[in-house]
């Protein structure tokens, strides 16, 4: 959160005020390659029996347009991976076991390719079927995946697992794979340690436990500011909250427990102004059985070199993982100083609110 962050309409709203006043591509056809290292090399289609490629339609394309008999419309808010580091979710599964040039086509084996052109009729070997599973995004409302390591992917059919390249299976894939008919493929997620697996046939994750999920809320307290008698600025608090398993640098919390990452954050319009809040003073957080959360000390430090400034305070804090609600205090504890000299500032709010408090809601 380092670095420019935009600012919110109630804040540009009081500043306008006070003013009147005085923003990788992958590889179509990647096979899905058998052996011990997880980096996969292009191979184009056909699908030999017992492995898989991963398929870039063009653009707009819909797997209903392939004019398969057998089609299974998935519930992507379900049938879906998240970890840490990837999120990906299926929502069409068609089997048939020949594919005509039309369909060739449109699933992209003949895009951007090189080798021989594939022409129909492509037909699955004795006994086998070819599974075409459609990828889209994971569940509406999902955190974004974590800055970091990307996870290993792999796709099992059988007792035969083939490495995929994190950059090749992505959204609006398509995964064709040849299996005996009625069997099961599965793709193989595993990311910082721990391993989830997904049906393409079914879109059922195969683990019990649960999928990376986040839940994160947010309060933000816009303040008119009158500096000295000459000069109004606009400053804007805000305290951001994620409910998380897993935490880069910290790992996955502990069974029963979760990782609040709390964001304060102080914005500031004002030429020449440096704001220092003291964090102890200014924000509390509470769980709502009272219990008070350890905030770092320390203030947050808005050095203004032009119109804007920005600053962060990052804090991750090990909690019970059925927390969804907690009780917050914002009041603005500062000093004001100069960029120019350094001198210190007199100030007092004038518009908008210089304290707040109530409850964030985690969800």
């Amino acid at each position: 959160m380092a670095g420019y962050r935009p600012i919110t309409a109630a804040l540009v709203v009081l500043v306008g005020l006070a003013t009147s006043g005085c923003a990788t591509s992958s590889r179509p056809g990647a096979r899905a390659t058998t052996g011990s290292s997880p980096s996969a090399a292009p191979s184009p289609p056909p699908i030999p029996a017992g492995t898989a490629s991963i398929l870039k339609p063009d653009n707009g394309f819909d797997p209903h347009q392939l004019r398969i008999s057998t089609t299974t419309d998935l519930n992507s808010d379900q049938a879906y991976v998240k970890t840490p580091h990837f999120n990906i979710g299926l929502d069409v599964v068609q089997t048939t076991t020949t594919l005509d040039q039309q369909q060739i086509n449109a699933l992209g084996m003949n895009s951007a390719r090189s080798g021989p052109a594939v022409h129909a009729p492509l037909t699955a070997d004795a006994g086998h079927e070819f599974l075409i599973t459609h990828t889209t995004g994971g569940p509406r409302g999902m955190a974004d995946s974590q800055p970091g390591a990307k996870p290993q992917l792999a796709i099992r059919v059988g007792d035969k697992s083939s490495f995929v390249a994190a950059g090749d299976l992505e959204w609006s894939r398509v995964i064709v794979t040849q299996l005996p008919a009625g069997s099961d493929a599965f793709l193989v997620v595993t990311d910082a340690g721990r391993t989830l697996s997904i049906s393409l046939r079914t879109g059922k994750r195969g683990e019990a436990t649960p999928s990376y999920t986040a839940l994160s809320g947010s309060v933000e307290l816009p303040t008119l500011l009158q500096v000295d008698r000459y000069r109004q600025v606009g400053i804007q608090t805000k305290i951001y909250c994620s409910l998380l398993p897993y935490a880069e640098g910290h790992g996955w919390a502990a069974p029963g427990h979760a990782w609040l990452v709390v964001h304060l954050d102080a914005d500031v319009i004002g030429s020449d102004i440096d704001l220092h809040l003291s964090v102890p003073g200014s924000f509390e957080l509470r769980r709502s059985d009272g219990q008070a959360l350890a905030l770092p000390a320390g203030t947050l430090d808005t050095a203004v070199t032009g119109p804007l400034g920005s600053a962060t305070i990052e804090t991750v804090l090990d909690i019970p993982d059925n927390v969804r609600s907690l009780r917050y205090a914002i009041r603005l504890s500062m000093t004001v100083t100069a960029s120019s000299d350094h001198a210190k500032l007199s100030w007092r709010p004038v518009g908008g609110r210089s304290s707040a408090s109530g409850t964030i809601t985690l969800g």
